[in-house]
């Protein structure tokens, strides 16, 4: 199946006007942190001043049902480049010491040995602590022979630069403003991260330009005679939320409209008033615009170096964020504003009209998708199913069900996503939402009469799940046996 796939990209890609065949594309990721997947222009917010990504998902597919497979940072990004769940990754919630098994961080690896330069810049997060010392004498030597990634540099994100060494901390220290900086993130923390407040930097000056100053400069070195692969993790827009220098003005919190499951509250010592979640959502929308700028800043260095017709482009998250919604500010939940996340795939000679699709898929997918257009072999312990089928055909589908998990309190927690309903179990109480007659998730049906059947088809969907999606090491393996015989043979 999988050769067929590439034999007819292969054929699209040959008979356009694009330079190259999907054997050796460029590729470049752009992962964003706790980005609310409707508060884009694309996604139809009617406030977000989102421009380039705007124009981007004018030539991309954009993937309107696309889940993380946990609602916070490390899972969820350890479920990306290992391209399985965190049942299987061991990573079930941000950790002080989590090494992943090099062998399954093979997203790089795919790419790294079909020929391709492979680089990560900014945040990666999908490892903690000192682990690695188990098998390497360096993080640098982690990274570079283990995770086959050539081009590595970690840049610290907006709450990690407040203290230590490190390239972008001791950027701050150049130009003066390390102390007031750090004061200032550390007040933010001890009180509450997500009030509404204007960073003390000028954009140029946050960790996130610094990044993109790289990936810029990392495209234009770019190898003529060899594809790259490169990724770059963004600290934005998660909190703190203090949108930076132009951004912080950009948006009128008195004229935004806020989405229909939007209440006040009270949380984190602050009085949450309709009034009040409108700044927040101003400040957040200005780091989201902050976003869009740099990406527009990668694309137009892709353009300039006549790389972009044949470079897949891909825009995502991690996972997203309420900002009001559902009485809260804050991930970690199964919200259409968590559990989903943005997902744009640029794809020259398969996307350029630019469309979207209802399918359901998983951030996962990613995974595969990439190492196969790369012209790579995806590990068999992949759970991540290729969206080519998608890119190829906007109405195929290759998930009956998307799924999410996490543990919080001592409690595993899941999620399932079939094309109508939604159900989760968070601390054994359980919901179930019908997402065509309440998008907004504001009416739990669990209790009703009515929905008993569909409340036990999506229990015994997720005992599928769990049976099946397993990370199995013996995969492949042949009996000695059977080995020998065939050898005689």
């Amino acid at each position: 199946m999988k050769k067929l796939l590439y034999l007819f990209v292969t054929i699209v890609f040959l008979s356009s006007s694009v330079a190259f065949s999907v054997e050796r594309p460029n590729i470049v990721v752009l992962l964003c942190d706790d980005f609310n997947p409707f508060y884009t222009g694309f996604a139809g917010d009617p406030d977000a001043q989102t421009p380039r990504l705007d124009a981007l998902a004018k030539e991309s597919l954009v993937f309107k049902n696309c889940y993380t497979a946990s609602p916070v940072c490390m899972p969820a990004r350890t479920s990306l480049v290992t391209g399985l769940f965190p049942h299987s990754t061991g990573c079930w919630g941000n950790a002080s010491d989590l090494f992943v098994n090099p062998e399954l961080t093979s997203m790089f690896r795919g790419a790294a040995e079909v020929g391709y330069a492979t680089a990560m810049i900014g945040k990666t997060h999908w490892f903690s602590g000192r682990g690695y010392r188990r098998e390497f004498n360096s993080v640098e030597e982690y990274f570079h022979q283990g995770t086959k990634i050539d081009f590595i540099r970690e840049i610290v994100t907006t709450f990690g630069s407040r203290q230590g060494r490190g390239e972008y901390q001791d950027y701050l220290r150049e130009i003066g403003k390390f102390q007031a900086q750090s004061q200032d993130l550390t007040n933010r923390l001890k009180t509450n991260q997500y009030v509404a407040r204007p960073s003390l930097l000028e954009p140029e000056e946050t960790c996130d330009w610094m990044m993109t100053d790289i990936a810029v400069d990392y495209l234009r070195n770019a190898q003529a005679d060899r594809p790259f692969f490169l990724m770059v993790g963004y600290s934005n827009p998660h909190s703190p939320f203090d949108p930076a220098g132009r951004f912080a003005e950009m948006y009128d919190p008195e004229s935004l409209t806020l989405r229909e499951n939007v209440t006040p509250f009270q949380k984190y010592g602050t009085d949450y008033t309709l009034a009040e979640v409108r700044k927040t959502k101003a400040a957040y929308l200005g780091k989201i615009s902050l976003l869009d700028e740099l990406a527009g800043r990668v694309i137009d260095t892709l353009r300039d170096q006549n790389l972009l017709d044949n470079t897949i482009f891909v825009f995502t998250a991690d996972h997203g964020m309420t900002i009001g919604e559902h009485r809260n500010i804050s991930k970690g939940k199964f919200w259409e504003e968590v559990a989903r996340v943005p997902l744009l795939i640029r794809f020259p000679g398969l996307t350029d009209a630019g469309e979207e699709t209802e399918a359901l898929c998983q951030l996962i997918d990613l995974h595969p998708t990439l190492v196969e257009a790369a012209g790579g072999e995806v590990s068999p312990h992949v759970s991540g199913r290729s969206l080519l089928p998608i890119l190829q055909e906007p109405s195929a589908e290759i998930r009956d069900a998307a799924f999410c998990e996490i543990s919080n309190s001592g409690h595993f927690n899941y999620m399932v996503r079939s094309d109508r309903f939604k159900w989760f179990i968070e601390a054994g109480r359980e919901y179930l939402f019908d997402l065509e007659a309440d998008p907004f998730e504001m009416k739990n049906l669990i209790n009703s009469q009515e929905y008993i059947e569909d409340a036990q088809a999506m229990r015994e969907r997720l005992r599928k799940f769990l049976m099946t999606e397993q990370l199995n090491y013996s995969a492949g393996y042949v009996p000695l046996a059977n080995r020998l015989k065939t050898k005689d043979d």
